[in-house]
């Protein structure tokens, strides 16, 4: 358990606590205060930049791109044409967002590659993860039931709407897959092409 202090603080105990510890974050650092963008990035004159946001050196943002802040995009990142990034996402180094993907209240880190027509919704990608074309992190039931995810060999209800999944570093999942909201993926694991993942995978594993 750790905590996220400035002026205020929010307590990480669980992955959903990240998701506010970054939306306080990105609060604190945009909103009431403008934007940055970096002077080195490729911004182009057919995107659409909602402010505020951060956009750092040698980001790249192809045309047709919405970027609506609050919005966190560090730098060497790439965003496709077409994609949308929605509010409280905060994207890593030289993350590389393909056509038309779709990404909502999430965290991004470093390296992660996410493929074309994919929806990344209110989840947590780690580091140099691939993630297929067509691929979905789905982070609400449609029966609308609560949201609950497995820590430490007990089954806890997410206190929150809506929630995707949690993808541990070096994964790579193939095309058209659909992760259940509330499911973790770990490190180093493979999921095969067209899967509905609607179970945890352990690290190291294959899902085919």
């Amino acid at each position: 358990e750790t905590a996220v202090w400035e002026k205020d603080w929010v307590k990480v105990r669980y992955p959903w606590d990240l998701l506010d510890a970054n939306e306080f974050y990105l609060k604190n650092l945009l909103e009431g205060k403008g934007s940055h963008i970096s002077e080195k990035s490729n911004i182009s004159d057919k995107a659409t930049i909602i402010h505020p946001v951060w956009i750092d050196e040698n980001v790249t943002i192809k045309p047709g791109a919405v970027i609506n802040g609050p919005v966190f995009i560090d730098k060497g990142s790439f965003i496709g044409t077409n994609s949308l990034i929605r509010p409280y996402t905060t994207i890593g180094k030289n993350v590389v967002i393909g056509f038309g993907v779709e990404i909502k209240n999430s965290i991004i880190y470093d390296k992660t590659q996410v493929g074309r027509l994919s929806f990344i919704g209110d989840s947590i990608i780690g580091e140099g993860v691939e993630i297929g074309a067509g691929t979905h992190t789905l982070n609400i039931w449609f029966e609308h039931q609560n949201i609950k995810m497995n820590i430490q060999n007990k089954t806890l209800s997410i206190p929150r709407k809506k929630f995707g999944a949690v993808i541990g570093d070096n994964t790579h999942i193939a095309v058209n897959v659909s992760v259940l909201p509330g499911k973790q993926i770990g490190s180093n694991s493979k999921i095969y092409p067209g899967v509905i993942l609607d179970q945890d995978v352990p690290m190291n594993s294959k899902v085919k």
